[in-house]
């Protein structure tokens, strides 16, 4: 298991690289569709993964640095939150590509570390 300190050392490194007044974005991912009815097991966004070791979908990593000053925020569902979806997938499968609905985005939980 890879020690939360790598992952820290990873984001300042990248943080270090940017350029003042800029941002990155990186975003989880979600589960692949493979039919109107099934989902392709979730694969993590490998970028993502590196940054933070989280390999939860709807997750987002948001480094920023102005001024010389850097911030990071990292949004996660809540488990509640995950627990419910999984349950709303399992009740309600796809029915087919017509039937789309747009993704619940509440995020439950923002972490927020300033350097």
């Amino acid at each position: 298991m890879i020690p939360s300190s790598e992952f820290q050392n990873r984001r300042r490194k990248l943080l270090d690289l940017m350029d003042d007044d800029s941002i990155l974005v990186a975003f989880s991912g979600v589960p692949k569709i493979s039919s109107a009815d099934e989902e392709l097991p979730f694969e993590v966004n490998r970028n993502f993964h590196y940054l933070t070791g989280i390999s939860q979908q709807n997750s987002v990593l948001l480094l920023a640095k102005t001024m010389g000053e850097t911030k990071e925020f990292l949004f996660i569902l809540s488990f509640r939150r995950q627990q419910r979806e999984m349950v709303r997938q399992a009740s309600h499968p796809r029915r087919g590509s017509r039937e789309k609905r747009p993704p619940e985005r509440s995020y439950g939980r923002v972490l927020r570390r300033e350097g």
